[in-house]
């Protein structure tokens, strides 16, 4: 559990932007330390600038899927911070919407090596210096598509139920293993953030009339999205209040309770509405 951000050191993944921007930013307020890891550049360079007039931040600049790297990583903040209160395991990647059979295989690739073994490495890099400590977080973040499939959306589905799994047991084991270490995943639903811009990338010719229909779709919801401060804001205030299941659309239960009854029924998944 951590009640508090004053004084308490934690890690924010694909925090150059959007959600993980705002968490650094209210953490900061509150009076925490933040180790910013997102990809080296001008983006990562921009927000640390920003987050540094508000307190005390040191950026890194890591690929979250690169194990070594991320091992690597967790050194390098223990040895400049000392013990991590909390861990915000963010980075993540949308891309292109397409017919489950029209993914090509780099596409699954990068999905899953950024969404969920980014996760994972995260994890192996911070967790085992956290068990044994007198408090402690760990943030997992997925989507509201890690608890209700979406079409044109394999691969980003795969990672994110993944993400929700992989934090439902990891939660069973922390408290199995007596630690004080507490577990939340986030199941964002749309928030204006630019985690879209994966689709800028796939040309026109690429996607069908019914593909690129479904991208502008998800693009014109984002833009219209939650703000990310109060994504951030209901995050934390549910880490506070010891919540693992942290949605910030709560509107959306509707439709995991849909799922839940197609599965008692043995139904396929009924499509969102």
């Amino acid at each position: 559990m951590l009640k508090g951000l004053d004084g308490r050191n934690a890690v924010v993944t694909g925090g150059a932007s959007g959600i993980g921007f705002a968490l650094a930013r209210a953490i900061l307020l509150g009076g925490g330390a933040v180790a910013l890891v997102d990809l080296p550049g001008e983006r990562l360079d921009d927000a640390a600038r920003r987050l540094g007039e508000i307190g005390r931040i040191v950026a890194y600049g890591v690929d979250v899927a690169d194990t070594d790297a991320m091992l690597l990583l967790g050194t390098h903040v223990r040895t400049e911070f000392g013990a991590v209160q909390l861990l915000c395991n963010n980075a993540g990647i949308a891309g292109v919407h397409r017919w489950f059979w029209n993914f090509r295989p780099e596409e699954w690739q990068r999905m899953i090596d950024v969404n969920l073994r980014g996760v994972i490495n995260g994890l192996q890099a911070f967790l085992p210096a956290m068990i044994d400590q007198p408090e402690g977080h760990v943030l997992n973040t997925a989507s509201m598509a890690g608890l209700i499939p979406t079409p044109m959306n394999g691969p980003y589905c795969a990672a994110k139920f993944g993400i929700v799994g992989l934090s439902e047991a990891l939660a069973l084991d922390l408290a199995s293993h007596g630690s004080a270490v507490g577990v939340s995943v986030l199941c964002p639903g749309l928030v204006s953030t630019a985690i879209g811009d994966g689709h800028q990338g796939d040309g026109p010719t690429t996607l069908d009339a019914r593909e690129r229909s479904y991208c502008d779709k998800v693009d014109a919801g984002l833009a219209s999205g939650m703000d990310a401060d109060e994504a951030a804001r209901i995050t934390l205030d549910a880490i506070r209040a010891g919540r693992f299941h942290i949605l910030t659309h709560p509107a959306a239960m509707k439709q995991v309770d849909r799922r839940f009854q197609a599965i008692q029924r043995g139904e396929a998944p009924p499509p969102p509405h």
